[in-house]
């Protein structure tokens, strides 16, 4: 797999920003998440070693495209979805996200009641925008 050969392409297309499906309703992670077996890492791409997130939020920057993700809260896959516990899960694997592939320009995520909510980090904050995103994404003051 080549991610560079996919953000040349968007980027000759005319893209600017790339919001890559990190983890989609089935619970599958793009990344070998601390957090769940459910992940690449279990995967035989790259024999378990693979990291697409990190492949794309790099070849972003090396072609000079914002990076974003999609990171569903429905997981089909985790036996907490809905209660406590999977609050505090799906928060750790926001972190995870937005401390190891940042910055992260922009966040999608949606739900069973399929409304859409799009996080925007807004130019010219002087506030640190990446602590921002991952506050508002946990609704948290603090991000925890």
């Amino acid at each position: 797999m080549n991610t560079d050969q996919w953000i040349t392409t968007l980027k000759d297309a005319g893209f600017k920003t790339v919001i890559l499906t990190c983890k989609h309703h089935d619970g599958f992670c793009l990344w070998p998440s601390q957090f769940t077996e459910h992940s690449i890492k279990n995967s035989p791409y790259k024999k378990g070693k693979g990291d697409l997130v990190k492949e794309v939020s790099e070849s972003c920057k090396a072609h000079g495209l914002r990076f974003g993700i999609y990171v569903s809260p429905w997981d089909r896959n985790q036996a907490v979805y809905g209660g406590p516990a999977y609050i505090t899960y799906y928060r750790n694997q926001l972190k995870e996200l937005f401390s190891k592939y940042g910055p992260v320009f922009e966040m999608w995520f949606d739900g069973r009641k399929r409304r859409r909510w799009v996080l925007r980090r807004r130019q010219g904050k002087k506030a640190n925008r990446q602590e921002n995103l991952l506050r508002l994404a946990c609704n948290t003051p603090d991000g925890s």
